[in-house]
């Protein structure tokens, strides 16, 4: 009897897991599993979108540093200039126009890009230059925003501070055969002065060496760039806003006054939108000049339109050259005040109608017969704004950045 109980008790010890048991437990292995799984494959996906979110804000404020760099160094001048000529028949350290065609300063596209921002027509403007081009068709056969904005700026070149002219822009075509890039490149292009060489029809400028312009990737995966400035009409009072270029040649939404005081020029050729930041006596939305008369016995300078140059402040400074009186020379001023008159029937408007005059600190000669002339002086926008639309590294997502930088040279 003791025999046969020890048996029966070994017999116990080794009964296997029934069929339940085994089922419930597979059950619970494969659900420990697939929390597991499901653990790490979140944690992947959120690690890689943190990453890409990473790296796209690491692009982004690298190409902002650099831009906001740039800007905090551009200053307002007269007519912006980039370099300082001394040619007896031009005007010294200004940008000169001889029988109405601009210097020879040989900037132009690296890769006869026809969207480039500065135009045949103009080789060289003198302003910070704000383009908004057509916009480019992209692989995903939506269409994509790439404005440019050029400006004269101070930087080091090869060790030596030099003034430069700037440009950034989106760089969505191939440079060996202009066909479309797939991933869009936002550039930094800047050209700098290494020879002028005086000749009869006026210096000869050479750029970077070989008049290419120099260009630098600051940011990959760009698919959109806009820029705006932030504008204000000073004669009105009204609080100023931020324009795109072709909000400021069409003017705001609001009343027709409100479109007129703002407008700009419009200097594409390309069917989109350009503005330059000056005024000179082009302007106008017409082929027609804009010239001024100095009125000597109000002591103000008068466009023939009575223009009222809505950004330009006290202290700008303005170039009044040209004059139709050989004995009077260009003059380099300093605005004292822009002031409403009456223009009375003998200034080229009705007797009642509120106009704008400038003054000017310095002294005019006294001439036979009041001077007419041209003029031109630069301002700066006291503000830009720059939006990107960037992909992360997987071009999955795309994500909108947006910083403004504010001008402490304005």
């Amino acid at each position: 009897m003791r025999h046969g109980t020890q048996v029966h008790s070994s017999r116990k010890l080794l009964r296997a897991f029934t069929l339940v048991e085994l089922l419930v437990a597979m059950a619970l292995g494969v659900i420990l599993t697939g929390a597991i799984v499901f653990i790490f494959v979140q944690s992947q996906k959120i690690f890689t979108e943190m990453d890409a979110k990473v790296s796209v804000y690491n692009y982004a404020r690298t190409a902002f540093d650099t831009v906001e760099r740039d800007l905090a160094n551009t200053a307002k001048t007269a007519d912006m200039e980039f370099f300082q000529d001394s040619e007896s028949d031009g005007i010294p350290g200004h940008y000169d126009r001889r029988n109405g065609d601009p210097e020879a300063i040989p900037v132009s596209s690296p890769f006869g890009d026809p969207h480039f921002l500065i135009d045949k027509q103009e080789k060289y403007i003198y302003g910070m230059t704000l383009h908004q081009p057509p916009p480019y068709t992209g692989f995903d056969g939506k269409k994509h925003r790439h404005d440019s904005i050029y400006f004269r700026t101070v930087t080091s070149v090869n060790g030596q501070t030099k003034p430069v002219l700037v440009e950034y822009a989106l760089d969505y075509r191939r440079a060996s055969n202009g066909t479309l890039r797939l991933l869009p490149i936002l550039v930094r292009r800047h050209w700098s002065i290494t020879k002028i060489q005086k000749s009869l029809a006026g210096p000869q400028i050479t750029l970077n060496g070989d008049n290419k312009a120099i260009e630098s990737e600051l940011c990959l995966y760009v698919t959109d760039v806009k820029f705006e400035f932030y504008l204000q009409d000073k004669r009105s009072g009204r609080p100023g806003r931020l324009y795109s270029a072709e909000e400021a040649c069409r003017g705001p939404v609001g009343s027709a006054t409100n479109q007129a005081n703002i407008r700009m020029r419009n200097f594409a050729t390309d069917g989109g939108f350009k503005i330059a930041c000056f005024y000179d006596s082009r302007h106008l939305h017409t082929k027609q000049e804009d010239k001024a008369v100095y009125d000597q016995k109000r002591k103000m300078l008068i466009t023939e339109n009575i223009f009222h140059f809505p950004m330009t402040e006290v202290g700008d400074r303005m170039v009044l050259f040209n004059f139709d009186i050989p004995s009077a020379t260009y003059r380099d001023l300093t605005i004292k005040s822009i002031e409403r008159f009456d223009t009375g029937s003998g200034a080229g408007g009705t007797a009642g109608t509120p106009k704008y005059g400038i003054r000017f600190i310095e002294t005019l000669p006294t001439y036979t017969k009041d001077p007419e002339c041209e003029y031109r002086t630069g301002f700066l926008p006291s503000m830009v704004r720059m939006t990107v639309k960037i992909k992360d590294r997987k071009r999955k997502a795309v994500r909108t950045l947006v910083r403004q930088f504010k001008l402490l040279g304005a």
